[in-house]
């Protein structure tokens, strides 16, 4: 019986009749899916390495503004109270 199958097989073959299968997809068509999911996948991971990137020169630069912003705190209160201790001081003098 599987050398009657082979037979009528290569008859259809030798006939020049295609015969196509809807049952699956060809090693071609797999390789060719596969190829597209890795270069979607690729260009993916690239755009979230950028993204990944440029989240975190962000949050070096707000680290940096909230160090200036706490600086400038600091020597705006320090100023407040030197103004604020001469004043006294030449008021006592004078």
């Amino acid at each position: 019986m599987k050398n009657s199958a082979i037979a009528a097989h290569r008859l259809e073959l030798e006939s020049g009749q295609k015969k196509y299968f809807s049952g699956g997809l060809t090693l071609i068509e797999i390789l060719i899916a596969a190829a597209l999911v890795t270069i979607l996948m690729a260009g993916i991971m690239t755009v979230l390495n950028t993204a990944n990137l440029s989240w975190h020169q962000d949050m070096g630069l707000v680290d940096l503004q909230q160090g200036v912003r706490f600086a400038m705190d600091g020597m705006t209160r320090e100023l407040r109270q030197a103004d604020h201790l001469r004043s006294v001081a030449i008021g006592a003098g004078g």
